[in-house]
């Protein structure tokens, strides 16, 4: 009985916190109202972010002794000083450390260069195949659902099929021991199946086909050198598991001296000054930082990292806003304070009855926020990187407890200060002087808060306006497009020449152009370059187009000509090249450079045919540089239609029915120049949506910390308002008296913020090599914006404070 009571007395007193907090919440609906939804608001985003983390560090996950597994990454040292990061490596890297070194358990590699179709008979699939060693399913936890685990990729001509792709041509199941085709490589014997995955993993591939092909499709010229090449480090991925105790320092010191000891004297790309090879853990693959050649679909770290910061510094808004409404409204609760001290209460069971309460608050705005996420999760849903990153936002029973756990959190974090504050305070002071006992002097606390979420959203709001206009421009900017729409087809394989001359029998349809890859987007192609035999190579962009390609596009000739229509030229034997190029290898003028010879690559001579004009060919984050056009038709890959036709619905379907009768394995894939231009740029603008999505939630935040405290000065100076308007004051000095305070923390943010806005938006542009003129006329609006929400808002109370009957204030004192 004595172990029950503490228990049933506990409980009696917690129950009691619970029926004040409630209390508390319906006595003061419109106060209730501004905390609820303030921390709904930004706790919806933080229950987003959750989600987000949750399925972002869900990778890999599966695999059986994940912490020793690691993968060789490339750090490619320029010649220019800068490094850049790669995920892939040299084959012969990894092969190499796995012969010399003893504390490799086992070695696993992937190449990634094959980008062929599947065909069963008349069924076609497109899709992505690793050559790899048999030791890929002993490093990773991939188990067969057919085949021999130790044979199926031991011997050349075997291939491991997913359980997706193998549905797609044998619905039976039946297929090990049949051949599949990989389309310009030849035929495979099916050796195995592999299960569905046990979850979800960076490696993205449909099939695993046997390394011990390689030796013969390298000797045929169907792959790249891939096997002794130490320079490429593009196209391959190597995976170590390290023996027990193994340390990570060892096995870089090992690469080193492999480094060392294999590169030395060798003649490296033009842009190269060396290479050092370290390892990255499995588990910090994904999310992990953005590396060139990174596979598979997850978030880079940094993108979380962003997400939550804006997600803290919202939900902190919110916190702010709680915490200062609270202690505001403590004065109309000090006679309760100071009758629990004098009846024996510690300062603790004020702090608990503060938590309590908050955390109350708090599990009203997640119930909320749980409603708005759901509510939102379409549009999250629907985000570019959302969708790339083939993102699963599924509530699960452990993301409602990360729900619970964080709103406890945030419950707990702001009714620590204000039960703290409260606590501190002395009954006798009370009971003696009660109607004036203030917090933090003249409101100096809260001001700063306030002041520090406007400073915020001025921030937010200028540098938001600043990126939004800039994309804008980058958009539009971007090859310049003002005449009819260009249809882009892909050949998808196809003969460029045969497409075109049936296209270009459609009635309509004004010119096709054909190009290797597309302009306009981060699609990349170089080459070296030399001027002269003895000069040093340097890399240049480059394009392979047709003779029709100048002529679409509307790219200005300045000197020379341009190609002329061969079907199959042997060899080049001249390009075209723009201003940039003559500057990069001092050429001259575009007359001047006419006729002159360069060497592409190790022995491709070739001269200069045509010079033109510089344009954007890049994103607009590039500034304009050299570039190379060629004429190799072999190398086209994309067709360019250009129609003037008042029904272009009809060209379309004309174009389809031609497409249809050339391939019948395969749908049409085209869109409009100006689509593929926006879809480079769709995780920008995404992100721009998601931020400003973000910052209006942060004004709404900060628009109700100052509605509430607009409120709570106007029912503090009650009897002073009504006093002033009995003696003769006119509602505008009532305005003016209630308001100055908050518009002068407006101006103090203005202050502040207009310098840091301008700091982060120059930062921002300077990433751009074409960019929008910075001007001051660029944060006006966003000035302009917060000053007159924030005006508003306040307003909106002052006046109703003002046009009060002043009688009846008085009578209720």
């Amino acid at each position: 009985m004595d172990r029950v009571n503490p228990i049933l007395s506990q409980s009696i007193m917690f129950a009691n916190y619970l029926k004040i907090a409630w209390r508390q919440t319906v006595k003061h609906p419109a106060f209730s109202f501004i905390n609820v939804f303030g921390l709904a608001s930004s706790m919806a985003i933080c229950l987003f972010l959750i989600l987000l983390l949750e399925d972002a560090h869900s990778y890999d996950k599966f695999h059986k002794e994940g912490d020793r597994i690691y993968r060789i990454n490339t750090e490619a040292i320029r010649t220019d000083g800068r490094r850049e990061d790669y995920a892939s490596s040299p084959y012969v890297i990894g092969d190499a450390l796995a012969r010399e070194c003893p504390y490799i358990e086992s070695w696993a590699m992937c190449n990634s260069t094959i980008g062929s179709e599947f065909v069963v008979g008349n069924d076609r699939f497109r899709g992505r195949t690793y050559f790899t060693n048999k030791s890929f399913l002993e490093v990773f936890n991939f188990p067969l659902k057919q085949g021999n685990k130790d044979l199926a990729l031991e011997l050349p001509g075997s291939i491991v099929l997913s359980a997706e792709l193998a549905k797609k041509f044998y619905s039976d199941g039946d297929a090990v021991g049949k051949t599949i085709q990989l389309e310009s490589l030849g035929d495979f014997i099916i050796t195995g199946i592999l299960a569905d995955p046990l979850g979800k993993t960076h490696l993205d591939f449909d099939a695993l086909a046997s390394i011990a092909s390689v030796p013969a499709l390298e000797k045929n010229n169907q792959v790249q050198s891939t096997l002794s090449n130490w320079l490429n480090y593009y196209s391959n991925f190597n995976y170590i598991k390290l023996k027990p105790g193994t340390s990570v320092q060892s096995i870089e010191a090992a690469l080193a001296r492999i480094t060392a000891s294999n590169f030395k004297g060798k003649k490296l790309e033009s842009r190269d000054a060396g290479y050092r090879f370290y390892l990255q853990s499995l588990n910090k693959i994904t999310p992990g930082p953005i590396l060139s050649n990174s596979e598979g679909k997850g978030l880079p770290s940094m993108l979380l990292w962003v997400l939550g910061v804006l997600a803290g510094i919202i939900m902190m808004s919110s916190v702010f806003n709680y915490t200062s409404l609270t202690i505001a409204r403590s004065s109309y609760r000090l006679k309760e304070i100071a009758m629990r001290k004098v009846a024996g209460s510690k300062e603790r069971v004020i702090v608990y009855q503060a938590v309590i309460e908050s955390v109350f608050t708090a599990i009203l705005a997640l119930i909320l926020a749980f409603i708005m996420l759901h509510v939102l999760l379409p549009w999250f849903q629907s985000t570019s990187f959302v969708q790339d990153a083939e993102i699963i936002l599924q509530v699960t029973p452990r993301s409602i407890f990360y729900f619970i756990l964080f709103a406890g959190t945030i419950g707990i974090l702001g009714g620590v200060l204000p039960g703290a504050v409260l606590s501190k305070i002395k009954p006798v002071s009370l009971f003696n002087n009660l109607q004036n006992t203030k917090f933090f002097g003249k409101m100096g606390f809260r001001n700063a808060l306030l002041c520090f979420q406007i400073i915020l959203c001025l921030i937010f709001v200028n540098v938001i306006y600043v990126v939004n206009k800039q994309m804008k421009y980058s958009t539009s900017v971007n090859f310049g497009f003002q005449h009819a729409p260009v249809y882009n087809i892909d050949l998808q394989g196809q003969p460029y020449a045969l497409v075109k001359e049936s296209l270009e029998r459609i009635s309509g349809i004004e010119i096709v152009s054909g190009i290797s890859h597309l302009m306009g987007n981060y699609s990349d192609w170089k080459d070296d370059v030399r001027s002269l035999p003895d000069k040093e190579p340097m890399g240049v962009r480059e394009y392979f187009i047709d003779e029709n390609y100048l002529r679409n596009f509307d790219i200005l000739l300045l000197a020379g000509k341009d190609f002329e229509k061969k079907s199959a030229p042997v060899r080049e034997h001249a390009i075209i090249v723009n201003e940039s190029f003559l500057k990069k290898f001092n050429l001259g003028s575009p007359g001047e450079a006419i006729g002159k010879d360069i060497t592409i690559g190790d022995s491709v001579l070739v001269s200069i045919g045509g010079v033109v004009k510089d344009f954007l060919f890049k994103p607009a984050e590039y500034v304009v540089e050299a570039v190379m056009l060629r004429y190799l038709p072999a190398n086209i890959n994309i067709l360019n239609v250009t129609w003037h036709s008042t029904d272009p619905m009809t060209i379309m379907n004309k174009i389809k029915e031609q497409w249809k009768a050339l391939d019948p394995n395969h749908p049409l894939k085209g869109s409009f120049y100006k689509d593929e231009i926006n879809r480079a740029f769709r995780p920008y603008l995404d992100s721009i949506k998601m931020i400003s999505f973000i910052t209006i939630l942060g004004m709404i935040i900060t628009c109700l910390g100052l509605l509430g405290m607009t409120m709570y000065t106007i029912q503090t100076k009650a009897r002073e308002i009504s006093i002033r308007k009995i003696i003769g004051a006119q509602g505008y000095n009532i305005i003016s008296l209630l308001s100055k305070n908050y518009l002068k923390l407006c101006w103090i943010a203005i202050t502040f913020a207009t310098p840091l806005a301008i700091l982060i938006s120059v930062q921002i542009l300077n990433q751009y090599g074409n960019r929008i003129t910075m001007s001051a006329l660029l944060f006006v609006p966003g000035v302009l914006i917060v000053l007159f929400i924030t005006t508003i808002t306040v307003c909106s109370q002052t006046i109703k404070a003002a046009m009060m009957n002043p009688l009846k204030n008085l009578r209720s004192e």
